[in-house]
């Protein structure tokens, strides 16, 4: 970790090495911010703390999102609500049951599916994965799933194929083609050097299909959403979903289409708040939330041991390892144009926090924004 409290600069990135992965989506027109649109009355905060919700509402305004889901869970409950509009134009309101995309959030899902092979003894973590997806992968180096899970496979992104391949293009082909390029490989065969890679995450993805004979997204709604109860979660957007937006000059939104990209695992992922942070209560529980096991504690417990850097600023297995508020805590951050996301999990205090937008806070590359975003983190992780 650098810098004041955890969030300020890992959400703005730093630590992503290149936009936490996530991709723009399709462009559309500009709308007016809700602040010039009439809209609905402020929810009721008979559900959520009223210092959060204050502090919601000017993490809203100060990132210039449209509406921000959040929420905690303590040993006392799980608490959610949600400020401002899922939809600028049509003036519809978020509540803590809108779907939001999760974006790089959406990596602990790969990890864990990775996890349960690993559990069932399909897989090895340090067994070599070109073999497993049927195809070379680092030009010839030996790459394994414990280097794809902690991005230090030395494989870099091409970002500009990545935006370009929509769902459209399968998982299998683009994967495919992409590792058929020299360019995907940079650092010596045994550097571990840590170079975040949304490709290499999405490569772990196509492991797991290729290991269990069906679709990625519909192996892990049976094995992980389902047992985790998170079953608002889909790869698939509703029109019921909050609509991504980008802020514009003059105070507009621009209205941006769903996301869709071929490395879909690890960016395309639409959830409610309650069930991102039941994903973070599967950590907390040491794999397991409500009694049902989704994966077993050895397991998560690798997942949080850092591969790289610390326990107070690092990368482990599918999460980041940050400090906030002076509490060390494992999740992850997203971004991608139009969406917004946090979760962590202090494992210490039993606590889980998570927030997501349907704007472009962290991309936006301006401090401020990411600074009022950042501080809404930080007061669902220290609120007593």
């Amino acid at each position: 970790m650098r810098g004041r409290g955890a969030v300020v600069l890992v959400l703005a990135l730093a630590a992503c090495d290149g936009r936490c992965g996530e991709l723009p989506a399709p462009r559309g027109a500009d709308l007016p911010t809700d602040a010039t649109v009439e809209g609905p009355p402020a929810l009721p905060a008979s559900r959520h703390d009223a210092h959060l919700h204050a502090l919601a509402e000017r993490a809203r305004l100060g990132a210039r999102v449209p509406s921000i889901a959040y929420g905690r869970h303590t040993a006392e409950g799980t608490s959610t609500s949600a400020v401002g509009l899922a939809d600028v134009a049509a003036a519809r309101p978020s509540t803590d049951e809108t779907r939001y995309q999760v974006a790089s959030i959406a990596k602990i899902v790969v990890a864990l599916a990775v996890m349960q092979l690993v559990d069932a003894g399909r897989v090895s973590l340090d067994g070599d994965v070109s073999p497993i997806v049927g195809f070379a992968v680092g030009a010839g180096r030996r790459v394994t799933l414990r280097a794809l899970l902690s991005h230090t496979a030395g494989l870099a992104d091409r970002t500009a194929e990545l935006e370009r391949a929509t769902r459209d293009t399968a998982l299998d082909a683009f994967s495919r083609a992409y590792w058929a390029d020299a360019r995907a490989t940079r650092g010596g065969p045994d550097a571990g050097t840590y170079a975040y890679s949304n490709a290499g995450v999405a490569l772990a993805a196509l492991a797991v299909e290729r290991i269990v004979g069906e679709s990625y997204a519909d192996h892990v709604h049976t094995h992980v959403f389902l047992p985790a109860g998170m079953t608002s979660c889909s790869f698939a957007p509703a029109p019921s979903d909050a609509v991504p937006h980008a802020a514009r000059d003059g105070g507009t939104q621009e209205r941006l289409g769903h996301a869709s990209h071929a490395v879909y695992p690890v960016v395309d992922l639409w959830c409610t708040v309650g069930d991102v942070l039941r994903l973070g209560r599967v950590l907390l529980g040491r794999g397991a939330v409500d009694g049902r096991r989704v994966v077993s504690s050895v397991r998560v417990a690798d997942m949080v041991t850092p591969v790289v850097g610390t326990a107070d600023d690092g990368q482990g297995l599918g999460v980041q390892l940050r400090t906030i508020g002076g509490r060390r805590v494992v999740g992850h951050e997203g971004e991608d144009r139009g969406a917004t996301s946090a979760l962590y999990v202090d494992l210490e205090r039993g606590v889980v926090i998570a927030a997501i937008a349907n704007g472009d806070a962290f991309g936006s590359g301006e401090r401020a924004r990411v600074r009022a975003f950042g501080d809404l983190v930080d007061g669902l992780a220290t609120r007593p």
